[in-house]
């Protein structure tokens, strides 16, 4: 075997990979149950660390941003009607504004 390096063939490399288990759900019940407990024991300040996490929960929430998003186009074109009726009245003028204004009331 002094030529070793003729006789090698290539062999596939295993890899003993065994997936882990990832359950979020289970993790924030821990963190929240060590946090209740030292907050029975006084042992913490009273601010709450879980904040964060029901922000985010409302805005991903659909109807969160259902209503902001209506609301963003009842503003977007309230601001196009105002822009619309400024450009109306620089080009006709002031004069027509009371007969105008009369009829829409």
């Amino acid at each position: 075997m002094k030529y070793k390096f003729l006789n090698n063939r290539i062999k596939n490399k295993k890899f003993h990979y065994s997936p882990l288990f990832y359950d979020k759900r289970k993790e924030i019940l821990e963190i929240k149950k060590s946090y209740y407990t030292k907050a029975k024991n006084n042992n913490i300040n009273k601010e709450n660390p879980f904040l964060r996490d029901s922000i985010k929960r409302n805005w991903n929430n659909k109807q969160t941003r259902k209503k902001s998003n209506t609301n963003y186009n009842i503003r977007i074109l309230s601001l196009i009607i105002i822009l619309l009726a400024l450009v109306y009245f620089m080009f006709n003028g002031l004069g027509n504004i009371n007969s105008i204004i009369n009829k829409i009331w």
